[in-house]
């Protein structure tokens, strides 16, 4: 186990186990690699900021649009002969 992680402990490292409880008396040995990834502090703070970021554009895409929209609808019945 490797405790208090830091960028420099990310790489492969090398696992070896041994099987001694077998009816034959010899052990057996396995090895695998395995890889370890490290991610620093902050690695789910930017996809969040992201999505922040185009919540706070469809906003204000969405006000100019309606602003705009508004605009022109008083406009419309600025021009519209009023009825007595």
């Amino acid at each position: 186990m490797i405790e208090n992680v830091t960028l420099d402990d990310r790489g492969e490292f090398k696992c070896h186990g041994r099987n001694e409880a077998n009816d034959y008396g010899n052990s057996t040995v396995a090895t695998d690699f395995t890889t370890v990834r490290v991610k620093g502090k902050f690695a789910a703070l930017w996809p969040f900021l992201g999505i922040c970021a185009e919540v706070l554009i469809l906003c204000l895409i969405i006000l100019i649009y309606e602003k705009r929209r508004n605009k022109s609808e008083l406009e419309e019945s600025d021009t519209d002969p009023q009825e007595q």
